[in-house]
């Protein structure tokens, strides 16, 4: 027997995986598993599916159903999981070799096997420096890793795309409510201005002006529709429903207690915020990639194979053979290491640019989480109780003769303006909300 015990050092040191990589990789394969939410899964056929969304719709059970229905949720889990066997891959060695080999058949019977000088059967296995594969595991790990974070990343982001879709749907909701509130309220002003116009106590232009309100009202309402309908699509495309399938409208929604700490926030977006995690992932696969490219330039693998020989006509043989490449003569290996350094300082300039860029997101949202709440706390406590004492005194007014009918068209714009500006305060208020969980990567609440 040849001496290959030479070789064991380099067949110890290039094995599959090692056990931190291992490790690692089955804990991304069961994180894969787990809900996106603390909540239990609930399983619901298609029909009951139906009959849920047809009344009232709570948007837990739409974040609910999107995590769970949702495409690019499968997507990115299924890249992930790709991403996984790639580590598997990188961390193990090529495929064996097995040949036949003939040698010297006679051109005159070139079928003529048992004429050959010999028949060759070899097996050859290549066998790359120690510390080639650990480089490349772990890159393909970080990179793995990086894929977990991004599917993180589309659950988040799914979740604060149904939430603004929601609000979007609740604020023209009550936008419409409101806008045929004030039909209602126009149509009765019409009334008393068609009765005090047969009176002789009105001018005819008053009833114009009543009548030119209202075809606005009918206006905006044909408008409104339309934007229903396309937050209520949107909230199907999320949850992988046809876009005109029937939803209820949407359950109240009330100001979220709790103030929002803008430094706590910024402290968890580095902690948890996925696409920051996935950034640095890239960069510690940039790192390891780096290592490999250069250990690939310089230091060389080997392979090793045995022969056995058939010789019809003599004894048997066997043969052997080790060779080892020599990468640092073309060139090639070290300009790869060169592009792998490149590109690790690609991936660390990208980290530095996407964490500025969340803390951009985060003051952003910051910013108008507090307008809004300022918005909407003055709205609700002053302008609101105030308009509609307006309205009932300038009704009074003018039905005593005391005030015109534009002074109270105007009231009744004011009020109408003032009853928007509320929920669409609120609404703005719990999608920059959204926007700031999103960008923090976690819940922002703090108690009061």
């Amino acid at each position: 027997m040849p001496r290959l015990h030479v070789l064991f050092p380099f067949v110890l040191a290039s094995g599959c995986l090692t056990p931190a990589v291992r490790n690692e990789r089955s804990l991304l394969e069961d994180r894969l598993e787990q809900p996106a939410l603390p909540r239990p899964p609930r399983i619901i056929d298609p029909q009951a599916t139906l009959e849920l969304f047809a009344h009232t719709v709570d948007l837990n059970t739409l974040i609910d159903e999107a995590l769970r229905q949702n495409p690019r949720l499968g997507e990115a889990r299924s890249r992930t999981r790709a991403a996984l066997e790639d580590v598997k891959s990188a961390g193990s060695m090529e495929d064996p070799v097995f040949k036949i080999e003939v040698e010297a058949v006679p051109l005159q019977r070139p079928l003529g096997f048992d004429r050959a000088a010999d028949i060759m059967f070899g097996f050859s296995q290549s066998f790359p420096f120690p510390g080639k594969l650990r480089a490349r595991s772990e890159s393909a790990l970080a990179s793995a890793q990086a894929q977990h974070e991004l599917f993180r990343a589309s659950q988040s982001e799914i979740i604060q795309r149904m939430k603004k879709a929601y609000f979007a749907y609740f604020m023209y909701t009550r936008e419409l409510e409101i806008h045929i509130r004030h039909v209602t309220l126009l149509e009765d002003f019409e009334r008393v201005t068609e009765s005090r116009f047969r009176n002789g106590t009105a001018l005819q232009q008053d009833v114009l002006k009543a009548q030119i309100e209202l075809v606005m009202l009918h206006n905006d309402v044909i408008a409104l529709e339309q934007r229903i309908e396309s937050a209520k699509a949107e909230i199907n495309t999320l949850l992988n429903r046809r876009v005109d399938a029937p939803l209820g409208k949407p359950g109240e929604v009330v100001l979220t207690e709790g103030r929002v700490d803008l430094g706590a926030a910024l402290e968890k977006a580095m902690e948890t915020r996925p696409e920051l995690r996935a950034l640095e992932h890239r960069v510690a696969a940039a790192r390891a990639a780096v290592s490999f490219a250069e250990k690939d330039a310089w230091l060389p693998d080997l392979m090793a194979g045995v022969d056995y020989w058939q010789v019809p006509r003599s004894d048997d043989a066997w043969g052997g053979f080790v060779s080892i490449n020599l990468p640092w003569l073309s060139g090639k290996k070290a300009a790869e290491a060169r592009k792998s350094r490149h590109e690790l300082r690609a991936e660390e300039l990208a980290a530095d640019r996407g964490a500025r860029q969340v803390f951009f997101e985060i003051r952003d949202a910051y910013l108008r989480v507090e307008a809004s709440r300022t918005s909407y706390l003055l709205t609700q406590g002053e302008l609101l109780p105030k308009a509609r004492q307006n309205v009932e005194v300038t009704r009074s007014s003018y039905e005593n003769d005391k005030t015109s009918f534009l002074d109270l068209i105007v009231a009744e714009r004011s009020l109408r303006d003032v009853e928007l500006r509320l929920y669409r305060a609120l609404a703005e208020f719990e999608s920059a909300r959204a926007d700031l969980e999103q960008a923090s990567g976690s819940n922002v609440s703090e108690p009061r």
